[in-house]
């Protein structure tokens, strides 16, 4: 009898019952445990992590117009260490040639007068802009060598501190720097894990518009319980995309981060918004990203004085203000002050 049952009864019962066969109250879904015995949940946060390296490495490109602007946070600021007086960076900026203004269409004014060509010269050599930088987030550019990378017509490439962070680890990258460990001999970048305050956090999952033409708002924002950023006044807690633990960022550890990476430039701990984020929180953020970019020079400079043995660094500030061209001067405007 129990053969039957658990033999022709049951199976049959499934096959017409279909899809209703698992079915379960809600109430009763929620408070019964999950057991994941043959390890799909682990699938699945595999193939998560794999695409979500693959969307952290891509999208600086698609957010250009959104953090294009950079700023940087020192000029000719010195220090006195000892009796010796010693610059904050080895940076400098050479002008090219300026655009000339072009008319506005209809209002008489100008449009774009402040387009300009130039050099960066840094310590490990010389970026012509406006310039085209390839991400490499584990200071490697997937599928490409350094020298193809060269090839392709790179002046620099950009790594992201937030995944070095992870992995190897800041401490063994310090003992080359990021130049030497990616084997790549030109300037370099690194971005501060700003951008995965967005990824990670806001825009966990999905689609990172530059226009909000066709997306509704789950297109765009994330729940809040399905974020693994959260931002505060002080910084924002992250969850590792390798295995979920728990990390926390600063401006002042990630300006310790970077000074271990050792990249040429690196970017002040922002906040990257969506689209979709009210007015208020936007005037809120910009706020934010600029009392965190003075606590990014104050760790910079602290750094520098205590890492004399290391190659100087430059410290680049990032305008923030989504949509908003007002908030966006503004700013800007609180970078250079």
């Amino acid at each position: 009898m129990r053969s039957f049952i658990r033999m022709g009864l049951i199976p049959a019962s499934m096959f017409l019952l279909e899809r209703a066969t698992w079915w379960i109250p809600r109430w009763l879904d929620r408070i019964l445990p999950t057991l994941d015995i043959e390890g799909t949940k682990l699938e699945k946060q595999w193939e998560q992590y794999r695409e979500q390296e693959e969307r952290d490495a891509e999208p600086d490109y698609d957010l250009v117009p959104e953090r294009a602007s950079t700023v940087p946070l020192q000029q000719a600021r010195r220090y006195s260490n000892g009796t010796t007086s010693v610059p904050f960076h080895d940076t400098t900026f050479e002008l090219g040639t300026r655009l000339e203004a072009t008319p506005r269409n209809g209002d008489g004014g100008h449009g774009a007068r402040h387009g300009r060509t130039g050099v960066i010269h840094t310590p490990h050599g010389d970026i012509a802009t406006p310039a085209f930088i390839p991400v490499g987030t584990k200071a490697s550019v997937k599928t490409l060598t350094p020298e193809q990378v060269r090839d392709a017509g790179a002046q620099a490439v950009l790594s992201n501190a937030y995944h070095l962070y992870l992995q190897p680890g800041p401490d063994i990258v310090d003992e080359a720097g990021v130049a030497a460990f990616e084997n790549w001999h030109g300037p370099t970048y690194t971005d501060s894990g700003g951008f995965q305050v967005m990824s990670l956090g806001v825009g966990f999952k999905k689609v990172l518009a530059m226009s909000t033409d066709g997306l509704k708002e789950h297109d765009i924002r994330a729940r809040g319980k399905d974020r693994w950023a959260h931002v505060d006044e002080e910084g924002v807690n992250f969850r590792s995309v390798i295995d979920g633990s728990k990390h926390r960022f600063t401006p002042e550890i990630s300006m310790q981060i970077q000074h271990q990476l050792g990249a040429d430039i690196m970017f002040a701990f922002d906040e990257l918004t969506t689209l979709l984020d009210t007015r208020l929180y936007q005037e809120q953020s910009v706020e934010r990203t600029h009392r965190w970019a003075q606590r990014c020079l104050d760790e910079h400079d602290r750094l520098t004085r205590a890492r004399v043995d290391k190659p100087l660094q430059s410290l680049w500030g990032v305008v923030q203000g989504a949509q908003y061209e007002d908030l966006r001067r503004q700013a800007a405007r609180g970078l250079v002050n």
